[in-house]
């Protein structure tokens, strides 16, 4: 079923209204209520000019086809701004990988697992300021357990990777494997293993940095 949707209701003094910003793409699986679009409101009122930015809900849930373009005026009531197919189902997406060393402190991941509801915080490292030095404590996770494990070790080599210190359950603690659930291993998959090699070129960093949010968890 194809559900047409109109924009209404904003204001008793307005006909029309301009999307200022569509919050969602073609073809994207919404539901009900989700915010989807920036509506811009400008009336008249006592000889004043005023204006206003609203969020658009989603009415249905299904498949979105955008028939109306970012900036363009639509008449409340009367024009059809988008369609929502309801009987579309919704599709079933493989998690992405993600790495420590890409995820900046500024902007940690804080994960709460799907599966079990624990909530985990990732960074790539945190800096403690003494009066000596900055240390920088570069963040790694245990492959066999999930746990994580904080150092400052550099590598001879290359860039540091993996600890040579192994975590009480016997696993090796890495920074270049996807990030997974410490308590119910959601997202580990057979790559999350130890390796002998502890470094790791320039190169192979900027692999990393590449697949980073983009490779999807096979």
């Amino acid at each position: 079923m194809l559900h047409e949707m109109k924009f209404s209701g904003y204001s008793a003094w307005v006909e029309d209204v301009t999307i200022a910003k569509w919050l969602v793409e073609d073809r994207d699986y919404i539901v009900k209520g989700q915010i989807i679009a920036e509506i811009l409101v400008v009336w008249e009122e006592n000889d004043e000019i005023l204006s206003n930015t609203y969020e658009q809900t989603a009415e249905e849930t299904g498949v979105i086809k955008l028939k109306a373009a970012e900036g363009s005026a639509v008449r409340l009531d009367c024009d059809v701004v988008c369609s929502i197919d309801m009987s579309a189902e919704k599709p079933s997406y493989k998690p992405l990988k993600y790495f420590l060393p890409e995820i900046s402190p500024y902007r940690p991941i804080k994960a709460k697992c799907p599966c079990c509801d624990t909530e985990t915080i990732y960074s790539s490292h945190m800096r403690i300021n003494t009066s000596e030095r900055n240390h920088y404590l570069f963040t790694y996770q245990c492959q066999s357990c999930g746990k994580l494990e904080s150092s400052e070790e550099a590598h001879p080599n290359g860039i540091r990777v993996g600890l040579e210190k192994r975590c009480v359950c016997g696993g090796q603690y890495r920074r270049d494997k996807n990030i997974f659930c410490p308590d119910c291993k959601y997202r580990r998959t057979a790559k999350n293993k130890a390796e002998d090699r502890l470094y790791a070129t320039i190169e192979e960093m900027e692999s990393l940095k590449k697949r980073h949010g983009n490779e999807e968890i096979e």
